[in-house]
């Protein structure tokens, strides 16, 4: 069956001033510079969560995950659904429909499911001790594989280079929200439905 998978951070959810905020104050709490909002894109912003330690030595990645989990936990108003993405969800229900992200499995469910759009997935898949994140292809073959589906039946949406990479190295056709660089790119979700079409339905 035809297959839509999904980033979460910056893709569904519109999560970006929690992550840079909170990743802010973890640095100046270890007394280091902050980052403004484009450095934090350039070399932040999708990344694998393994590679935050670069940014904060001496501290382990469990460490990191659980600041990163508290900090998220007490500001769950400030996170909402991208805009238009539950319209385009109801446009889109024929296909196999799941998550991908470099996020921490338990929180990418803590968030999906303070948002109420947990279960409108047919799978959800954060990153784990035993896999690779984005830009590597691990997750993502996790959820194909799960969902008993095809790379070539399958489109990945995403707002970063690391997205389209990742799908690139699945054999996935990608579309690049808000940037270039998938097969197709789109700057609203509303978007969303005929851009899937057009890649799953014609061929393109």
């Amino acid at each position: 069956m035809k297959t839509i998978l999904f980033d979460m951070d910056g893709t569904i959810v519109d999560s970006g001033m929690v992550w840079r905020t909170t990743f802010n104050e973890m640095r100046k709490k270890a007394g280091l510079s902050e980052f403004d909002e484009t450095e934090y894109a350039e070399k932040v912003a999708g990344t694998p969560m393994e590679s935050e330690t670069l940014f904060f030595p001496g501290r382990s990645i469990e460490e990191i995950k659980l600041d990163y989990g508290n900090a998220f936990k007490e500001r769950t108003d400030l996170l909402n659904p991208m805009a238009n993405f539950e319209y385009a969800l109801e446009k889109i229900q024929a296909y196999k429909i799941g998550v991908v992200s470099n996020t921490p499995q338990e929180l990418v469910d803590f968030i999906l499911e303070k948002l109420d759009l947990y279960q409108k997935f047919h799978v959800v898949i954060g990153s784990r001790p035993d896999k690779k994140g984005k830009p590597n292809p691990d997750l993502i073959n996790l959820a194909i594989e799960e969902l008993k589906s095809d790379p070539l039946s399958t489109v990945f949406v995403g707002d970063t280079q690391y997205d389209v990479a990742a799908a690139m190295a699945a054999g996935c056709k990608s579309i690049s929200f808000r940037f270039d660089g998938g097969s197709l790119r789109i700057d609203n979700m509303s978007q969303l439905p005929d851009a899937v079409k057009i890649l799953l339905e014609t061929g393109r």
